[in-house]
């Protein structure tokens, strides 16, 4: 596994990692909003070396062969080779590709992820998996492989949009309902608009991921606890992408998953109605609404069925028994599927 260094004071870990790449070709992959706010914390440090910089569009959107097209040629251009070092500087998106093109280009160079969202910190720039979307499906080409080492340091997160903080604060909720019930007491306690000091959280849900990431790390078995509303996530992000004008974060979209992939293991497992009336509370207190047409659960059902996690044709969810304890490997038919997005839709439409 792979060193993940959570509040590196003065980055100091990071430039022990730049020195040992100080006689290589070192690139810094950014996008318009890293460079503009979080380029400039790590800037004094970079000044001591030289830095090659590769700049793309931020977003989902972006996330595509084409984008690591452009990136490949510019690792051509200026000759990078298999000692040379590809700092990813961003979210999700941006470790995803980075990681994947770091991991293809003449075969595998190193690369260093330091997430500056939630979502990264969290999920995304940790446990080794990369990848881009295709066809508008999700992460559907992708590699796992290892970074040299992974830099979490909390003074990034001041500069995000409070709506991304809530979309990255889905993934720590994630890691609490399938592995650790005291880190969901904690959350209950706490309000993310409160929470000055992000280690606690951060610690928690990135031991919840590493340690099912060393017992499972090609997604053989215990790693699928990790898609526990992803299933119904991805299905409405991609959704979203494609129709909304202003479509929905990651988090936001695994938050309406999580909604009801626990509808499900309540009708299906053994959840409380108690625990399952909390959950819901709790995310609808964080997420707004999502709307959807009735007439859109054929469509979104059928990008469902396009799932990498699925095996012959049986669309395969990650459920919880209970808080704190997830369970892989359930096979739902779309007509329970249907009743929990049916549910959802219902539950917004007598609420709000």
């Amino acid at each position: 596994m792979h060193p993940i260094h959570i509040d590196d004071m003065d980055f100091q870990n990071f430039k022990e990692i730049l020195r040992s790449f100080q006689n290589q070709k070192i690139f810094v992959l950014i996008d318009e909003n890293t460079r503009e706010f979080c380029l400039p914390l790590i800037q004094p440090i970079l000044n001591n070396f030289k830095i090659i910089l590769i700049e793309i569009k931020s977003g989902e959107a972006n996330k595509t062969i084409k984008t690591c097209e452009f990136i490949w040629e510019k690792l051509l251009i200026y000759q990078a080779n298999r000692n040379s070092l590809l700092i990813n500087l961003g979210g999700g998106v941006l470790t995803d590709i980075g990681g994947f093109v770091a991991a293809t280009y003449k075969r595998g160079i190193n690369f260093l992820n330091i997430p500056t969202t939630v979502l990264g910190a969290s999920d995304a720039a940790i446990g080794g998996k990369t990848g881009v979307d295709f066809k508008m499906f999700k992460n559907q080409i992708g590699i796992f492989t290892t970074p040299t080492a992974v830099i979490i340091n909390a003074d990034f997160f001041k500069t995000l949009p409070i709506r991304h903080v809530y979309s990255g604060l889905a993934e720590i909720i994630k890691s609490a309902l399938i592995a650790n019930k005291d880190l969901w007491q904690v959350l209950l306690d706490k309000n993310v608009l409160q929470i000055m000091n992000w280690d606690h959280f951060l610690n928690e849900s990135v031991k919840v991921k590493t340690d099912i990431v060393l017992r499972d790390p090609f997604e053989q078995g215990d790693r699928k606890l990790l898609n526990f509303g992803h299933t119904i996530g991805h299905a409405i992000e991609t959704f979203s992408l494609k129709y909304d004008e202003d479509p929905l974060l990651h988090g936001e979209a695994i938050a309406l998953g999580m909604i009801c992939e626990s509808y499900i293991s309540l009708k299906k497992l053994s959840l409380s109605q108690a625990e399952f009336d909390q959950i819901l509370e709790y995310l609808f207190n964080h997420y707004h609404a999502y709307d959807i047409d009735p007439k859109s659960i054929d469509d979104i059902i059928s990008l469902m069925i396009q799932d990498k996690k699925n095996t012959d044709n049986q669309i395969n969810f990650t459920l919880i028994r209970k808080i704190g304890e997830g369970v892989t490997d359930q096979f739902i038919d779309t007509k329970e599927i249907r009743k929990a997005l049916e549910f959802y839709i219902d539950y917004i439409n007598t609420t709000y």
